[in-house]
């Protein structure tokens, strides 16, 4: 009896510690092995959650106080509007806390499947190096919304975390 117990609690524990694996190819280029067998690489285009309705591309800083973004529809219901976030970083890799939360694109014309759209923000942190952005929430045009879930965004933080 205390045998299958202990067998059924590895299994359990197993089976919660396999969700992400972090690996470094033969290249050393950075990947996140799924439990289904698939993998992606890491970078801000990975930035995503696997449902999400838009995907992040591109993600640079312009200058000291300018960000720009590209993202590409790849639903196939038009987007109305969508919200990112934003987590930045000094040259020491410590995380800048931001005066907002998120940041907003609205009133899209024509945001339909497989189109890019490429939008910039002015922020208020002179200090970041380097920045992640990916997206939290999506309007579509007919009216229901996409939101990414509190355990989505904890896998994408901890992705960020893996390649920092």
């Amino acid at each position: 009896m205390r045998k299958t117990i202990l067998v059924v609690a590895i299994a359990i524990v197993s089976v919660n510690a396999v969700a992400l694996i972090y690996a470094t190819t033969e290249y050393g280029e950075r990947v996140v092995l799924y439990e289904d067998g698939t993998w992606e690489l890491l970078g801000n285009e990975m930035l995503t959650a696997k449902d999400t309705p838009i995907k992040v591309l591109k993600a640079e800083l312009k200058d000291e106080a300018t960000v720009s973004i590209k993202v590409k529809n790849i639903s196939y219901k038009a987007i109305k509007a969508y919200r990112l976030r934003f987590i930045m970083f000094d040259d020491f890799g410590t995380e800048l806390r931001l005066p907002y939360a998120s940041y907003i694109m609205q009133s899209l014309k024509n945001f339909f499947h497989n189109i890019e759209f490429t939008h910039e923000w002015e922020l208020n942190v002179r200090q970041a190096t380097s920045f992640y952005a990916y997206p939290i929430e999506v309007v579509f045009e007919d009216g229901s919304k996409w939101l990414l879930s509190s355990t989505e965004e904890e896998k994408i933080k901890q992705s960020i975390e893996a390649i920092r």
